[in-house]
Order: structure tokens, then sequence, then C-alpha cells
């Protein structure tokens, strides 16, 4: 289980900008550096799964409840 300590240091490595929203690049970036690729296309698919509210953006509030959803 992720803790709030946890779940904020993730979220904040993620947010490369610190604008408390995770885009489609931002995670290309993640990806990349986690060794794999991602194209802008999966990207954007792996993002709209979390996005509920459609902004194009995952907030912390979707990425914590699709991470608790997860468990």
């Amino acid at each position: 289980m992720l803790n709030a300590e946890s779940f904020d240091k993730t979220f904040e490595l993620i947010d490369l900008d610190h604008d408390g929203r995770i885009t489609a690049e931002e995670l290309q970036g993640l990806v990349n550096t986690l060794g794999g690729e991602l194209s802008d296309e999966a990207a954007k698919t792996m993002l709209g799964f979390i996005d509920t509210d459609s902004d194009g953006t995952i907030s912390r509030e979707e990425l914590q409840k699709y991470l608790l959803a997860k468990e």
C-alpha cells in the first residue's frame, strides 16, 4: 500500500514542472527514464484512463483514486 508521503514523492518525480498536473509528455519522460519507450498516442491513451475530468492532465486526486482502485 502506498502511504501519503511515498505518493507525494512519486507524484513530484513525475510532475516535472511542479504545477500539480501530470501531462502526457511527463508520462513519456517517466517511461523513457525507466528505459522504456512510449509513443505520443500511447501516452495520451494512458493518461485518458486516469484523467476523469477530461482536462488532458492527471491531478494528484485523479492519480490517487486510480491507484487506490487498483489495490
